[in-house]
């Protein structure tokens, strides 16, 4: 298949052209897709619009810049990639929200034993599998 491409390629430099403009036009419009994905990431970073009660020249510029890229009829997941990556929570402070939410649904005896199972989960095999989350948390977005 490459040599009979290759054969094409020498004998007319026309589809020579093509294939090489079209090789470039394709990396162009990736490199175009990462760096909007990058900037949009990078606006979608900025919080300050969460605690104004009036509307700063900064936040309606920025509101205007985030419009501007995500114009168009977008998917459900067309902007996934571009949202900022959240931290992945310490293990002692999702265990004790563990404990917190599960104190309303067992009863006493049973709530001791859920107690113990959790300090012994923390103290032991926690601690690897939380070493685990954040090396996954690198690479994936999704962890």
């Amino acid at each position: 298949m490459l040599s009979t491409f290759y054969r094409l390629v020498q004998a007319s430099p026309y589809i020579a052209i093509c294939f090489g403009v079209t090789i470039l036009a394709t990396l162009l419009w990736m490199v175009w897709g990462i760096l909007l994905q990058l900037t949009l990431r990078a606006l979608l970073t900025y919080r300050g619009i969460l605690f104004e009660r009036k509307l700063s020249l900064k936040s309606k510029i920025w509101a205007g810049v985030v419009s501007l890229f995500t114009s168009g009829n977008p998917t459900l997941y067309s902007f996934q990639q571009s949202l900022p990556r959240l931290p992945v929570p310490s293990l002692d402070a999702t265990l004790d929200k563990h404990l917190e939410s599960v104190k309303q649904i067992f009863p006493e005896e049973k709530l001791k034993r859920v107690e113990d199972l959790t300090e012994e989960f923390r103290n032991g095999i926690g601690k690897k599998l939380q070493r685990y989350l954040v090396l996954k948390s690198w690479w994936a977005n999704n962890y």
